[in-house]
């Protein structure tokens, strides 16, 4: 059956190679869903969201970022700053890989601020966003997660120093690569996140690592969004509770506007 065909494949960018993975046919003319999964993550986190967006009739796309599952960043990119605006650019690498002109894109953390940074870059190649517990600047996170990257940071590069090569360096300089982009983007100001013109469905928790302040804010400033918070949830929450998410997610994407 249709539901159950899979496929994969690697579309290659300058700095190395990106991990994709679709479920459905493109010639079903059903709707396109990009998945964009969260710092340190992959694909895989979205298993419970791939089957009912399947069953929701939505072809869906699935990549693993720059630097993390099975996708491959070249060793020498991992000392190169890389922000949310960098994943964006690959965003539209994949579409542009699978002659796809728009998509809906859903991102849970880092990968609803890339969502976010695409919409602002791109908002030509977007038919909806759906940022879930997204952060539009640094500043958004809450105070003691922005100090625990950065300890992680400075940690991994202490121990670099003292182990610069074989897998020790390397899950050093992957462990930075990771911090810095919590720490450095996304860089969406107020003037961006205005520019941003297609529907988007911002989610949230009121106990999430983002600042609840700063989830209203974007909401303010991005002109066609809904802001939906979660009582009492957690940055966890989008798979701790993930039937609660779903249903407002699915809803969104298949409402006619």
């Amino acid at each position: 059956m249709s539901e159950q065909y899979e496929t994969s494949g690697y579309v290659t960018i300058p700095e190395g190679t990106l991990y994709y993975k679709i479920y459905g046919r493109k010639e079903e003319k059903k709707v396109p869903v990009l998945l964009l999964h969260g710092n340190r993550g992959s694909h895989k986190d979205f298993s419970s969201y791939i089957k009912a967006l399947k069953e929701a009739g939505c072809l869906v796309i699935a990549m693993d970022s720059r630097g993390h599952g099975a996708s491959v960043l070249r060793g020498s990119m991992l000392k190169r700053r890389i922000t949310a605006a960098d994943m964006a650019e690959d965003v539209v690498c994949l579409l542009d890989h699978l002659q796809l002109k728009k998509a809906v894109l859903l991102g849970f953390s880092d990968g609803a601020n890339t969502a976010l940074e695409f919409g602002a870059d791109y908002p030509q190649r977007a038919l909806k966003i759906i940022a879930v517990s997204a952060n539009a600047l640094p500043d958004g996170l809450i105070r003691p997660m922005y100090l625990m990257e950065e300890a992680r940071s400075w940690l991994a590069g202490m121990l670099e120093k003292l182990y610069p090569k074989g897998k020790m360096g390397e899950w050093c300089r992957k462990q930075q690569f990771f911090c810095g982009l919590i720490l450095h983007s996304p860089y969406l100001t107020q003037k961006r996140l205005a520019g941003i013109k297609v529907p988007v469905l911002l989610m949230a928790g009121t106990k999430d690592l983002i600042k609840e302040s700063h989830s209203r804010w974007m909401a303010g400033c991005i002109p066609n969004s809904r802001l939906v918070l979660i009582k009492g949830g957690t940055h966890q929450g989008f798979f701790r509770r993930k039937e609660q998410y779903m249903e407002t997610i699915i809803e969104y994407i298949t409402k006619k506007d």
